[in-house]
């Protein structure tokens, strides 16, 4: 059997991110820009994965409908994903106390979640060292949390 390619992209209204994975990351937000030429980028960068390839797209409003019909034109898998939706459902099972975070998508927690991507294994981790990695985590960018790494780590013992 053929190994299946997943592609997920983030739209924004002048730009999207895209990531192509299997079993490992391959690209991992490759940013194009919002029009002809960040599209072809994107299909020369996919076409190695073109036979295999699932792509996931967040439907935001209008800004992915001309990259949407790039990628029907051009014969690519495609799928319309409520990704962030999905991501949301997701963490309130693995983390519940972060539901009534505003910023489950800044870069800071997405850094995070990557590294720590369980209640375990935050467990796993001494509570200095968790604060030291989350702490430079954290300045990675975007909205800034409502918890403090204390707090992250210690929500560790009610999920």
């Amino acid at each position: 059997m053929d190994e299946k390619y997943f592609c997920g992209i983030d739209v924004s209204k002048k730009s999207f991110s895209v990531a192509v994975k299997n079993s490992q990351f391959l690209v991992d937000r490759q940013k194009f820009s919002m029009d002809r030429v960040g599209f072809e980028k994107l299909n020369a960068l996919l076409s190695p994965y073109q036979e295999r390839l699932l792509v996931g797209m967040e439907s935001t409003g209008i800004y992915h409908t001309n990259l949407f019909y790039f990628l029907h034109k051009e014969n690519l898998t495609h799928q319309i994903a409520r990704t962030k939706t999905e991501i949301k459902r997701i963490l309130s099972l693995v983390f519940p106390e972060l539901e009534r975070e505003n910023a489950i998508f800044s870069s800071g927690l997405v850094s995070l979640l990557k590294v720590f991507p369980s209640a375990h294994s935050i467990r796993q981790t001494d509570e200095k060292k968790f604060i030291h990695q989350t702490e430079k985590l954290l300045l990675v960018g975007g909205r800034k949390l409502h918890f403090t790494p204390a707090q992250i780590y210690h929500m560790r013992n009610f999920c």
